[in-house]
């Protein structure tokens, strides 16, 4: 049946895991603990042997600051875990966040993480979070959709280093913008072409009027 990871009387879910050079399993999900309405991200770490090297039920690695950590992503990169997620905010401003940590959980960045995309100024979602890692490089690159007030679709991508910085412009590189053709199922690959290191997104969209 598996090995007991947490059993907190709240929700757990959206899952992710990653495991790093040195054998250790990083395990992240999302969990209602807090009594606050909102989830927190929480991480456990497992040896190669299978025991837990956190507190039992995990230990968080953000908890929502209006809302909730949604849609996790880990980058493998060596031996850390690079992570990013959602923070939904219900009808507010949504926000993609990043962290990195190293072997024994421990943070690199700021506490609580540094901004992928800024706060959306809507009042609609940040949605549909997908990266791609150069594996030859401490860079990443995010896409996702927003919807406007106006429900107009766009879709973004931005370029990370490891270290949290943003190689494109603070609001990310705007890709599609369309006032009311529906963009989903945003999607990014890298590919070393020649030793040039290219990123290539795509989206489905609806184009009807």
């Amino acid at each position: 049946n598996g090995k007991l990871i947490c059993n907190n009387s709240h929700e757990q879910y959206l899952p992710d895991i990653n495991r790093i050079d040195s054998g250790e399993v990083f395990l992240f999900w999302s969990d209602g603990h807090n009594d606050t309405g909102a989830s927190s991200l929480i991480m456990q770490i497992l040896d190669v042997n299978g025991t837990e090297l956190l507190p039992e039920n995990g230990e968080d690695v953000f908890s929502g600051i209006t809302g909730s950590a949604l849609n996790v992503h880990v980058l493998e990169n060596g031996s850390s875990s690079v992570i990013l997620w959602e923070d939904y905010r219900g009808y507010a401003k949504n926000q993609i966040l990043m962290q990195s940590l190293n072997n024994d959980g421990s943070v690199n960045l700021e506490q609580n993480g540094v901004p992928v995309s800024p706060p959306t100024s809507s009042s609609y979602n940040t949605l549909n979070l997908q990266t791609a890692k150069n594996s030859n490089a401490d860079e990443f690159c995010v896409v996702w959709r927003e919807i406007g007030d106006s429900y107009n679709y766009q879709t973004f991508a931005q370029i990370m280093q490891i270290d949290g910085t943003q190689l494109g412009p603070p609001e990310g590189l705007l890709l599609s913008d369309t006032e009311i053709h529906d963009q989903e199922n945003q999607h990014i690959s890298c590919i070393n072409n020649n030793g040039s290191i290219e990123y290539y997104a795509g989206w489905s969209e609806a184009r009807v009027s």
